[in-house]
Parts: structure tokens; sequence; C-alpha cells
């Protein structure tokens, strides 16, 4: 038999949105605690296809920004005099 185990969020607020997707988990201790889900990174996307894009690494919005200028930055047109 399956007991009800309830736990409270432990951040963010108190709804469960795609933002505060969380996991119960069972700590040594014989606690059962909430564990933050991060979001998962969906594939780039092409603006007239919609397929992914091969060889771009999957990421989120914000890392990708990151990434994407440290390539462009690297070119010798970006160096600096």
């Amino acid at each position: 038999m399956v007991k009800d185990i309830r736990v409270t969020y432990r951040k963010r607020h108190s709804y469960n949105t795609k933002s505060n997707k969380i996991r119960v988990v069972k700590t040594p201790g014989g606690r059962h605690v909430a564990q933050y889900v991060a979001k998962k990174a969906m594939p780039v996307k092409c603006g007239l296809t919609g397929k992914a894009l091969l060889g771009v690494r999957c990421t989120l919005p914000g890392p990708f920004r990151k990434v994407y200028l440290d390539s462009v930055c690297r070119l010798p047109a970006f160096a600096p005099p």
C-alpha cells in the first residue's frame, strides 16, 4: 500500500506551474523533500521550416545567447586591434 506523500514547496510560489516543478525525493534520514527540476533544454529550430538545426547544442535561451556570442566573438572580424 502506497502512502499519500505530501511535501511543501521550499521556494518560489505555491502553484504547480511549468517553472515550479518538483520531484519528491526520500532523504537518507527517511524524510520526503521537494527537489526542484530544471527545465528541459529544447533544440534550436529553423525559423522557416521549424526543424531542429543540426550541430547546434540544445540549451535554454539564456545560456544559448552566451554560447552564440562566444562563437561569434572568436571570428577574426571581432578581434580587438
